[in-house]
Formats: C-alpha cells, structure tokens, sequence
C-alpha cells in the first residue's frame, strides 16, 4: 500500500487491458468517497496532455454526498509505461474498454445505481463519443462537459487545409511526428514553477505537452466530425467553456472563435425516456446548460436537473481555465481489498 500524493482519502486501481503494438497496455480508476454511503458515482475523463490531480475537484463531489472516481486512460499519468508513446492513440475508440470496465467496476463492484460522467477538454470529447455509442446499454445517467474539444481554436486554413491534409497522413503513417507543439501559456498558467497554484508531475503533464502526431490528429478529427454531425444522447447534458480564449500573443485576451457545434435539446418521442438530442448551430463560448426535457405519459413535456439545480445558461467570465468549487471538507477513504494507495510524484 502506498500513499497517494493527493492525500491518504485517495485509492487506485490497476486496470488491465488488451495488449497493443507497444505491448502491455493499463488504465488506473482513481477513487475518493464520500464521508458517508452514496448509491450515486462521478466518473471524471481527463484530457490531452493531462492526468487527474485536482482534489478540489474530488472534494466538491464528495462534499455533496457522492462517490468520485477519475480514469487515467492508456499512455497518459499514472498508466504511462517507459516503453508507450505518451498519450498516444490511431481511434478515441481505443479508450472504451477502460470506460466500459471503470463503469463495471463502480456500477457492479462498488454498487453505485447512478453514475454522473464527466469529462475535460478531450476527456468531454471522448465521454460524448462514448456515451453516444454507449447509449442502449444505460451506463450513465448524465454528461457533464468541462471546455469540451469539439474543435480545434484555431484559423480557417488551419482548421479547413492544413488539419484534414495532416489527418490524411495520420490515417496511413499514425507515427509520424508533427513539426509543432502544444502553446504553454496554459501549462504555465496552472503550475506553481511558472504562473499557477498547482504542483503536479510534470513528467505525466510536462508545460509545453508531449509530441503531436499525425494518427492522433486522425483521431481526433475524426471524433470532432462525429460530434458535428449530430450525436444520439439519452440522459440530460451540462456543457461548459469560457467565454474568451488567451494565448500569450502580445499580452491580449482574445475572444473565443465562436464556432458552430452540436448543442443537445431534447425532443419527445411519446414514451418516457426517449427521444433524440437534435443539432442545433450555436456557439459553445459561454453556454451553460444542463436540463432534460421528458415525456411523461399524459402530461405536457417537463424540465427537470438530474440533481436539482434549476437548469441555467449564464455566461462566464474571460479566462484562461476554469475550475470547479472548491470544498474545504476531507474525509478518509472506505476500505476496499480492489484498490491500493498509489503515489503520483
């Protein structure tokens, strides 16, 4: 048993997954309870270039009753293995089969009857895929997206030419290394060396991120057309983002590219529960909702949030990251013979 470094409250379980042209291939569920039983569950999906390191994150959840569990995928925090390409992957559809066994694990092992799945930046892109594809089985009972990256922020030659042309090349040579990296105004705005308030490791989320290469560019083109064509979601959706975008370009804020995405409202088929999240062109900068709208036999279609909160849409202020309430409150961890204390720097 070791000691995670976010404190002892922390557990983790080793996932063992199918082995790929690397070789062996792991996942890690992280786990902090709440202070007392809870049949409700938050599943948290990281994204690029991340891990999951934020305890008031965790302690916002547990605070209000519910069990939090994060997912390291493959090759990325505490999954990544010497010999694996950092946060590599060819399809966003290789993550599933550590979401369908994390969802198991809460769901079957630990008894959680409601499960709340919640994902970051590319965390929120792989969750809607997921849920999407995911969606006869009734594994979740909501979505919550945190800056979801339903696009790439960046010029129209870029996202129009130059993206689909560099995909191509991912699709047949998946390996080849790009010739640019990731802006580290936002690695350096977070992390207490630089501008930031926060001391993770920066050999599992360095501030100017891992190499890009071409198949996961492929990858991830890939799933942002999926989402631009539509998706199918059957339980109610919190999308979030900022409202302006900074990238350190002559000390100016910039305003967010409002671009045209996939905005979820749910239409009544005549039975309960059922119905199709329709596109609707809109802007993600902003936006804040979270509601589902249901058929109830014999009555007029209703409103209601999965845990109480009034539906909203409100806008936020310019930021370079959001981040969720803090909790000052700490509770120990349950016991659990399936998980062990796991040191994160």
């Amino acid at each position: 048993m070791e000691t995670d470094a976010l404190g002892t409250q922390y557990e983790t379980r080793t996932i063992a997954l199918r082995p790929d042209a690397e070789g062996a291939v792991t996942a890690t569920l992280v786990r902090r309870a709440a202070d007392r039983p809870s049949d409700t569950a938050v599943l948290y999906l990281h994204g690029f270039v991340d891990y999951f390191f934020h305890p008031h994150v965790a302690d916002f959840y547990a605070g209000r009753g519910f069990d939090f569990y994060a997912l390291d995928l493959r090759k990325h925090g505490r999954s990544l293995a010497a010999h694996q390409t950092p946060n590599f992957c060819a399809d966003l559809g290789e993550y599933y089969e550590e979401i369908d066994e994390a969802i198991r694990l809460v769901r079957a092992a630990d008894g959680h009857s409601r499960v709340l799945l919640t994902g970051h930046s590319t965390g929120g892109l792989v969750a809607s895929l997921w849920a999407h594809d995911r969606r006869a089985d009734g594994s979740v009972d909501a979505l919550v997206l945190n800056s979801a990256f339903f696009d790439f922020n960046e010029p129209w030659f870029t996202r129009e030419v130059t993206g689909p042309i560099t995909a191509r090349v991912g699709r047949a040579r998946p390996k080849t290394k790009l010739p640019f990296k990731l802006n580290p105004v936002y690695g350096e705005s977070i992390h207490s060396s630089a501008r930031g308030e926060w001391d993770y490791n920066l050999d599992w989320k360095p501030l100017a991120g891992f190499p890009i290469y071409a198949g996961w560019l492929h990858a991830v083109r890939s799933g942002h057309l999926r989402v631009h064509r539509g998706l199918d979601l059957q339980v109610p959706v919190l999308s979030a983002a900022s409202s302006a975008s900074y990238k350190g370009k002559a000390g100016a804020r910039r305003r967010a590219r409002r671009i045209p995405c996939s905005m979820w409202t749910k239409s009544s088929a005549g039975r309960r529960g059922s119905g199709r999240w329709s596109r609707s062109r809109g802007s993600t900068a902003g936006c804040t909702t979270w509601r589902c709208r249901r058929r109830r036999p014999g009555s007029a279609t209703s409103t209601r949030s999965i845990v109480g909160s009034r539906p909203t849409c409100s806008r936020a202020s310019p930021t370079i990251h959001s981040e969720a309430a803090r909790s000052d409150l700490t509770h120990p961890g349950r016991a659990d013979s399936g998980y062990a204390r796991h040191r994160t720097s």
